[in-house]
């Protein structure tokens, strides 16, 4: 049957119930972003930015005295605020059909669909942020049968000792690992004991208290995560409700179109809340030195170039080579200095033949990727 024109509350009313239907299905495919996420923010998305409470400290415990009280203490938060810049849209052709009369069945179909591809999108760009916003565990040994119950545990020990209850927690695992967990006993005891509710959550077992979630949307060389919703930030509104829409473009007739946009964001608002297993070893680059035009500069030339244009190169400048500092893939390069000049560099008081390692890594620093080291040829004047 055909939709009616005039339905009760007008077209409004189906606006609304349409958004209400995507957001229903987006939430059953997006099992970590809907269900394993923070949703604390001030401020209206559609406006283009919010901001989202920063808490680094819990509220102290105080002895209480009966005659004096207590000392009156004030935590600090911070506000971080977000751009919402990030957009989807659906924008669906509807052929044969006046807006009109367009069958619910249809209607239905494209819903279905349209849903399907904007949760896949908003779940991948979720897990990409934690994976460029957390923190890198300190071991790159890929899991085996034997390795990946305990690995992921130390892990679990290693938020635990951050501060993070085990209630605070998720585990994300793939299959292959889940398969690796389900050949220790440990784990099996565990995997077994949940409703359906905890089920349709994603939930399929517990790690040391924390409940264990399977996503496949994992990059290639991440086996596991482990982080707490309350530093992961997400969201979504819509810019523009879903409607059925006549289409008066002078090229179709007796057409109609599904239409809607969605802003959203994704925001890991403390790295230390995002510990990441990966089995990726630190990347390549290719660094030279030539002399600069000037007394005290050097020209550096790097290669490849960056993966990404966020991306930011810092760099340590030693007398002798074996005094740089070694970095894996993941280490914390934030107290470097930032290498934001390549031409005409000036190294200050470093001398020609000092040695110059350079690493490329997330904006803040807080994640190597790849590093290279040369030896400077500076113009001595």
């Amino acid at each position: 049957m055909a939709n009616e024109v005039k339905a009760p509350g007008g077209t409004h009313e189906l606006r609304t119930r349409y958004a209400q239907t995507i957001v229903k299905l987006i939430r059953k495919k997006n099992v970590l972003r809907e269900n394993h996420s923070g949703r604390d923010y001030e401020g209206d998305p559609r406006a283009g930015s919010i901001k989202i409470p920063v808490r680094n400290t819990e509220v102290e415990v105080q002895n209480y005295n009966v005659a004096t009280g207590a000392d009156l203490k004030q935590s600090e938060t911070t506000y971080k605020q977000v751009l919402v810049d990030r957009h989807k849209a659906i924008n669906e052709l509807i052929d044969g059909y006046e807006a009109a009369a367009v069958p619910d069945n249809i209607v239905a179909q494209r819903l279905e669909s349209g849903a399907f591809s904007i949760a896949r999108q908003l779940e991948l760009d979720f897990i990409n942020k934690m994976v460029s916003g957390g923190s890198i565990y300190n071991n790159y040994d890929e899991l085996t049968d034997e390795t990946a119950y305990s690995t992921i545990s130390k892990m679990v020990g290693e938020m635990s000792e951050k501060g993070f209850s085990k209630d605070q927690l998720r585990i994300v695992v793939t299959s292959g690992v889940e398969g690796m967990l389900l050949e220790d006993k440990k784990y099996i005891n565990t995997s077994s004991n949940f409703g359906s509710e905890r089920v349709q959550e994603g939930v399929v077992g517990k790690l040391r208290g924390v409940d264990v979630l399977i996503s496949d949307n994992l990059p290639d060389d991440k086996e596991a995560i482990v982080y707490s919703p309350d530093f992961v930030q997400t969201g979504q509104e819509f810019m523009v409700e879903p409607a059925i829409n006549q289409i008066m473009n002078g090229e179709h007739i007796g057409a109609s179109v599904l239409q809607g946009r969605m802003v959203y964001w994704n925001e890991v608002t403390n790295s230390e809340g995002v510990l990441i297993k990966s089995s990726k070893e630190i990347g390549d680059l290719t660094v030279a030195s030539t002399e600069g035009d000037s007394e005290g500069e050097t020209n550096i030339s790097i290669s490849p170039e960056k993966e990404d244009e966020n991306n930011v190169y810092y760099y340590k400048i030693e007398e002798n080579e074996g005094d740089l500092p070694e970095v894996e893939y993941g280490t914390d390069v934030s107290s470097w200095d930032k290498l934001e000049t390549l031409d005409n560099k000036d190294v200050g008081a470093a001398k020609d033949g000092h040695y110059i390692k350079v690493v490329e890594a997330s904006e803040n620093g807080k994640k190597a990727f790849k590093k290279g080291t040369t030896q400077l040829d500076v113009n001595e004047g």
